[in-house]
């Protein structure tokens, strides 16, 4: 079984927790951001959508280093699923991707928020 047709159950599950409508939007930016379900960071870290180390962790979610233009470490997640939903559910920021209705909305909100951080 591919990692994508392996992993594509959960976005439902994590809309649900979220708020977010759209599973989609979210199961394509874990397409993106992991190389569909490939890269080092999703493999090593259990790390969905890249989200990067912040003051206040325990040393014990520092997983590996992010590349040396972006500085810091990726989080490390016991599970992906669980760390993704703390995640979004922690940062305002991401509250009012679930007001928007269509898929091309949240994208946008998503990203105008990820810039802005």
């Amino acid at each position: 079984m591919s990692n994508t047709v392996k992993h594509f159950k959960y976005p439902n599950e994590v809309s649900k927790k979220i708020g977010w409508l759209l599973a989609e939007v979210i199961f394509t930016q874990w397409q993106v951001e992991t190389a569909h379900f490939t890269s080092k960071n999703f493999k090593k870290n259990n790390n969905f959508a890249g989200q990067t180390c912040h003051p206040g962790l325990p040393l014990s979610s520092r997983g590996t280093v992010k590349p040396k233009s972006e500085g810091g470490y990726y989080i490390k997640y016991d599970d992906p699923i669980k760390g993704y939903v703390d995640f979004v559910l922690s940062h305002s920021r991401y509250d009012k991707v679930k007001t928007y209705k269509t898929a091309n909305e949240q994208f946008k909100e998503k990203k105008d928020q990820e810039e802005s951080k």
